[in-house]
């Protein structure tokens, strides 16, 4: 195990460490989980935001088991730092959840005295780099390996609007429980998880992570950078393999995961001595050897998304799954591996500046208490390109009358289509547009923008999705504006889905909108800014239930989790249970064989 120490390093006495806890001996957690598992999940003996739902009778009280959820936690005062305490506790083969910033010095005193001068909550050193966070994520510390050791400042504290970001505390009332998603089963074997060695791969050939957001110096996208979905299978492993409704018992699994790196795989090309479709047919070959495929190809999922540039994503595997139904968990419609017939529409992920931990922490500050009624500087914010068709050209082209709203921010980026349809350019001219009004996009300005605006526009495009339009405005803490009934947004509520979007969205009808844009929009916000403080603190709470982390790379050092993957494991099991919540447990009962209690 991990030795905790105070610098100047030395063994913690009794009197410092409290009463010694030992976990249950024996206990499991009815989904064959242990205390060894739950380590994972809880820091400190509480559960990490997001897993609160894993504790009590349906888990087995693993609070009451397990030391790092809480037993025993009454027995451990915390420690009270006084005028003479040492500024960081040490750990061995540690690191801070959460680092996302870095400094080159010789000696752990340097990082030291750095973090003291930036006041960091926590740091970890190695090799001459020191990372550290600013703020304290939940948990704060990830087991490692690798030889860190990580040093917490005494006495550091999540902050409050971290803690409780996932209910919305201090915003309005936790949202209703939803109970626990599915028990579920992931893949480990060699030939199906190659997220690691792809990632690895990529790097060595491209010279970034697949998950870079990679710009030049004017902070434009970057020739040969990562697209920014790249790394979707990336985060949504690490999403579930940290998951307290993961089962390493098959027969206890009411859904079973494949991992899938489709895009990932064919970008990077050759990897350990494989090529893309080798890497496919090897996986498919694992799969079909599967008794748990065998048996239940139809409780299957796996990531099925595609980029405009791939040509053959998923080879073997894909076809495998796709002719034995297997659901296919897809961040838009149209960009879906082929021969699915079940398909989940999932949120695609937000641009990477939007997503990390500090600036999630910096919109829940502005979307709680009384700073919720405060208006940004920007009324409205919309930044895109033009779409291809011509249903798409005259919806996107009313944007442009936005301008005229008080404080409104509306500008069509360069890269769309080369040619719009004649009457929607006309349409255009006469509103005061020119061919040059289009501007670079510019990652950072785009983020910075969205964070400064009350209000963003989500319009499809090509599409029905919203694409990643929403997750953008949602990462931001900026209200969506939803142009349109025809927009597909994931999770949408009907017949008992998770995501209420009245809650914390506004919507425009479009056939008013498409004859009066400018006059429909500036009556929806005129009506919407009164109930701004409830639309944030919905938005919020959505937020958890959207995303699925908080980071700068999927990895599990620098990644803190949202709710995200709960909320997709409910809408698969609706998919293959289409039932009223009531027989849900009795409908996977009757497909696993097994009889498990489930809810969705």
């Amino acid at each position: 195990g991990t030795q905790a120490t105070t610098s100047p390093l030395r063994p913690l006495t009794m009197a410092e460490s409290g009463p010694e806890c030992e976990d249950t001996v024996g206990w499991e957690n009815n989904r064959g989980k242990t205390c060894r598992d739950y380590a994972d999940w809880c820091d400190g003996g509480a559960f990490r935001q997001g897993s609160e739902w894993a504790a009590g009778e349906v888990f087995n009280h693993p609070e009451q088991h397990c030391c790092a959820c809480g037993k025993g936690a009454s027995a451990l005062p915390p420690p009270r730092p006084t005028s003479d305490s040492p500024t960081f506790s040490s750990r061995a083969n540690a690191m801070c959840n959460g680092a996302d910033s870095e400094v080159r010095t010789t000696t752990v005193e340097g990082c030291e005295a750095h973090c003291e001068r930036v006041r960091c909550a926590c740091f970890h050193f190695r090799r001459s780099v020191c990372s550290f966070a600013l703020v304290l994520a939940t948990p704060s510390l990830q087991p490692t390996s690798r030889g860190y050791v990580a040093h917490l400042r005494v006495g550091a504290q999540p902050p409050p609007q971290l803690a409780a970001r996932h209910t919305g505390a201090g915003c309005a009332s936790s949202p209703q429980r939803q109970g626990s998603p599915p028990a579920f089963y992931l893949y480990e074997e060699p030939a199906l998880e190659w997220g690691e060695r792809l990632s690895r791969c990529f790097e060595a050939a491209r010279g970034m992570p697949p998950w870079a957001l990679a710009v030049n110096d004017s902070a434009h996208q970057r020739d040969g950078a990562p697209p920014i979905q790249l790394a979707h299978g990336l985060w949504l492993y690490q999403a579930l393999r940290q998951h307290p409704a993961r089962t390493r018992i098959p027969e206890r699994a009411a859904l079973y995961v494949v991992p899938a790196y489709g895009s990932l795989s064919e970008a990077t090309g050759g990897c350990d001595g494989q090529t893309h479709l080798n890497r496919m047919e090897a996986a498919a070959s694992s799969l079909r050897t599967s008794p748990w495929f065998k048996a239940a190809p139809r409780r299957h999922l796996l990531l099925a998304s595609t980029l405009p540039e791939d040509r053959n994503a998923l080879g073997a595997l894909g076809e495998l799954a796709a002719t034995s139904g297997a659901v296919a968990l897809c961040a838009d419609s149209r960009s879906c591996a082929r021969g699915f017939q079940r398909r989940v529409v999932i949120p695609p992920l937000p641009l990477p500046p939007l997503a990390t931990l500090a600036v999630q922490l910096q919109t829940a500050r502005q979307m709680c208490g009384a700073a919720a009624a405060r208006r940004r500087p920007t009324s409205l914010f919309f930044r895109g390109l033009h779409a291809k068709s011509h249903e798409a050209q005259e919806l996107r082209a009313r944007l442009w009358t936005l301008r005229q709203l008080p404080g409104a921010a509306v500008k069509f980026t360069r890269g769309g289509s080369a040619s719009l349809e004649p009457d929607t350019r006309r349409w255009l001219v006469a509103q005061g547009w020119s061919g040059g009004s289009a501007v670079p996009f510019n990652a950072y300005a785009y983020a910075r923008a969205a964070l400064r605006s009350d209000f963003c526009v989500v319009v499809r495009g090509d599409g029905q999705n919203a694409g990643r339009m929403l997750v953008d405005a949602v990462a931001a803490g900026c209200v969506p504006l939803v142009i349109g009934d025809k927009t597909v947004l994931p999770f949408r509520k009907r017949q008992g889905g998770p995501l209420p979007y009245a809650d914390f969205t506004v919507g425009v009808d479009e056939l008013e909108y498409m004859r009066y844009p400018a006059e429909t929009v500036r009556k929806a916000l005129e009506e919407a800014a009164p109930r701004l403080p409830q639309l944030r603190a919905a938005l919020l709470a959505a937020r958890e239930r959207l995303l699925l982390g908080y980071g700068d790379a999927p990895l599990r050092y620098n990644m803190s989790l949202a709710r995200g993957a709960d909320t997709l494991l409910r809408a698969v099991g609706q998919l293959i249970c289409p039932r009223n919540p009531a027989s849900l447990s009795s409908c996977i009962g009757e497909q696993a064989g097994t009889g498990a209690t489930v809810f969705f």
